[in-house]
């Protein structure tokens, strides 16, 4: 059914192109619509729009042309619906189907509370979109105030919805990566991000109910602390102390319980900057599991999502930080809030300093499989760092200096995912480690708390005193035009400065030569050659169980496919719906895929699987190899694999395999066996006997041999 779609969409679009100039026009024609009071309700034209973005990123129409005509469209139709609202509400009437009253009202209580900036906020509101410049008029809005938003809030409406339509367009002409394990990347960010939202929609309903629930409890325990006659005692012994203590949890002054914590906090976070610091310096298991995400990343990358990357990686490049640390102080200074200025600066030139200081003193190298040049050292990420540093800045202005609960937790969560996004990108292009990201965050947290300790301080002091904005007015058409200014040079820096990308790297390995399949053992001791599969974090797992030599890839799978094994599919979107939903309703899904293991570093490149008898998707035969840079002097290449036996699902999405993996491994020999086509195999001692578990913390026991069979 989805290829048919997309069959159906391919044939489609070709014929949409031939409208040629004419559908420039028509944007513009839905826009003006759209636009017109009452009648632009019923026009989707949002939609449309995203539509056509979508069609330029299908490289059937100019981007640039269209934002104009949609713009130009949108424009002239809040002109003629303004001048229209100055004929008064006579056209209003309670039963009228088209002019209903309640649209009247609804736009009317929108304009008292938003006033003049209503024609600009209005616009990207659905419901209110048709009918807000048509308020504008009957309130008999200064007119050139109405032009001055109605033409900003054009371009950037449509620049916004035809942006979308425009990735969209972009991502869905390289379509066949929903084919693949890219598919899994992109369905994990949405549920990260479904996540996020989750927890500030439960945070918003209850967390303030559970606030008031815990300072109740609180309250109950510090009256039976002080009720307590040892406690009295205490008290009037050592008065000093305890009225010492008593000052530090003062909660009204910032002197008490604030600067405490902000103390408690910046000694914890300096704490851990500095373990991740020497992690680093002694090679300790963060380093194993940064190595291991880069090449588990290195498998996700996809043309489309490094473009997406790079744009979001943008907000952390020196020449657009500049500007934006610019803009934000000349806004503070515009609305009179001079002791921001100092620890701003404070915090964002702090995090850069110490952040290159750092660089120069660690000298950590770049990742080896990154795809954008990079001339400095690698810990900690600059990039995540300042990121921390500027939006968790504007998070602690915004909510200083509002009171609504809800908008706090907006701004929080909504601040937080950019934060995240920036230092992700880092990791995903390659150019930074997640402990350097890591370290970045941490760096840019300490600064943060001390650019908010210093402003707090100041506050407290009184010795910046508010000085009353004068001009209001004015100094709000200054702060859109500087907010577009930073959305401009945004563009601007992603068209002209954009990093060029290198072409993937791939891994570098010295050839190895074997002269048969006797004592394999010494080979991967000599060479340094890891016996045993690793988890995430370079833990050990299995040790390997069969090596395999076979003339080429279509030799080494049709062994398996005789056999009566199946190849297990690269996770994508489909194969894990289907999965969770085999494993559901307890049915079989014979190539259903698996999760990662690693050995050398590596993500084992393919894996094979065999039902049991309950014919299920909980419990299965299979079997995880990874190729090697091993060959054979007649020029057979080596596969090594670990095999085990999965019992049952736990977690929702890992299996839980049988204790004894040897038992799988004779079943596995048996079936190879019988195809007739190895030509000669040997089985030996490979690793001493041991007990161990695996990532999922499932126990197993071995005996340690391993088969080496070579393929006919």
């Amino acid at each position: 059914m989805i290829n048919e779609l997309l069959i159906y969409i391919s044939a489609l679009l070709p014929k949409i192109s031939h409208l040629g100039f004419f559908a420039y026009w028509l944007v513009a024609g839905v826009t003006f619509l759209e636009s017109i009071a009452i009648i632009g309700t019923f026009i989707p034209g949002a939609i449309i729009i995203a539509f056509f973005g979508f069609l330029a990123g299908q490289d059937y129409f100019d981007f640039g042309d269209l934002i104009w005509y949609a713009a130009i469209g949108a424009i002239l139709g809040d002109i003629i619906s303004y001048y229209f609202g100055k004929y008064g509400k006579k056209i209003f009437k309670p039963k009228n189907r088209i002019f209903k009253t309640e649209y009247l009202l609804r736009g009317e209580r929108f304009f008292k509370r938003h006033g003049a900036k209503s024609v600009f906020l209005g616009r990207f509101l659905a419901v209110i979109r048709p009918n807000i410049s048509f308020i504008a008029g009957l309130f008999k809005m200064d007119a050139k105030k109405f032009y001055f938003y109605n033409i900003t809030s054009a371009f950037l409406w449509s620049l916004l919805y035809l942006t979308i339509g425009y990735f969209v367009g972009q991502t869905t002409a390289s379509v066949v990566i929903w084919s693949t394990r890219i598919a899994v990347f992109v369905l994990s960010i949405i549920l990260f991000l479904l996540l996020i939202d989750l927890i500030r929609y439960l945070i918003i309903k209850y967390g303030k109910p559970f606030y008031a629930f815990c300072k109740s409890i609180a309250i109950s325990i510090k009256e039976a602390i002080f009720t307590n006659p040892d406690v009295k005692r205490a008290l009037k012994k050592h008065p000093r102390f305890f009225g010492f203590l008593g000052d530090r949890l003062e909660i009204r002054k910032f002197t008490g319980l604030p600067l405490a914590l902000l103390c408690v906090l910046f000694i914890y976070f300096l704490s851990l900057y500095f373990d991740v610091t020497s992690s680093i310096l002694r090679t300790t298991a963060i380093v194993e599991a940064d190595l291991r995400i880069e090449k588990l990343v290195f498998v996700f990358r996809e043309g489309n999502l490094i473009n997406f990357f790079t744009w979001i990686t943008l907000l952390g490049e020196w020449q657009f930080v500049m500007c934006v640390i610019v803009i934000i102080c000349i806004i503070f200074w515009l609305y009179k809030k001079k002791e921001y200025i100092l620890s701003f600066l404070i915090t964002t030139g702090g995090t850069a300093v110490f952040g290159v200081l750092s660089k120069a003193i660690l000298h950590r190298p770049r990742p080896e499989m990154g795809l954008i040049e990079e001339t400095s050292f690698s810990f900690p990420s600059n990039h995540a760092g300042i990121s921390m540093a500027i939006f968790g800045y504007l998070i602690y202005y915004i909510c200083r200096n509002t009171k609504p609960w809800k908008t706090h937790l907006n701004v929080f969560f909504g601040g937080l995912v950019i934060i995240i996004a920036v230092g992700f990108s880092r990791i995903y292009l390659g150019v930074h480690y997640l402990s350097d990201v890591i370290g970045g965050y941490l760096l840019g947290l300490l600064f943060l708390l001390i650019g908010i300790t210093i402003n707090e301080w100041l506050i407290h002091k009184k010795i910046i005193k508010r000085e009353r904005i004068k001009h209001r007015k004015k100094i709000h058409y200054i702060f859109i035009c500087l907010i577009i200014l930073i959305g401009i040079i945004y563009f601007c820096l992603g068209i002209f400065l954009k990093p060029e990308i290198s072409p993937k790297i791939e891994k570098i390995e010295t050839p190895i030569t074997i002269s048969g399949i006797i004592n394999i053992s010494p080979i991967f001791e000599n060479n340094n050659l890891p016996k045993y599969s690793e988890t995430l974090i370079g833990t050990m797992q299995e040790p390997l169980q069969f090596i395999i030599l076979a003339k080429n890839e279509n030799d080494f799978i049709n062994i398996f496919t005789k056999a009566g094994w199946h190849l297990a599919e690269e996770p994508d979107i489909f194969s894990v719906l289907k999965i969770a939903k085999y494993a559901a309703f307890n049915e079989e899904y014979l190539t259903a895929p698996m999760t990662p293991s690693f050995w050398d570093g590596e993500v084992h490149e393919s894996g094979f699987q065999k039902p049991t008898e309950t014919n299920s998707v909980r419990s299965r035969h299979h079997v995880r190899f990874w190729k090697t840079n091993i060959t054979s002097v007649d020029g057979k290449k080596v596969y090594v694999g670990t095999a085990s036996l999965d019992t049952n699902i736990k977690w929702i999405v890992v299996h839980k395999i049988d204790p004894n993996i040897d038992a799988e491994r004779e079943i596995i020999f048996k079936n190879l066996l019988d195809t007739g086509l190895i030509k000669q195999y040997q089985k030996e001692q490979f690793v001493t006997p041991f007990l161990g578990e695996n990532f999922a913390r499932d126990q197993f026991f071995t005996d340690g041999q391993i088969y080496v069979i070579e393929l006919k």
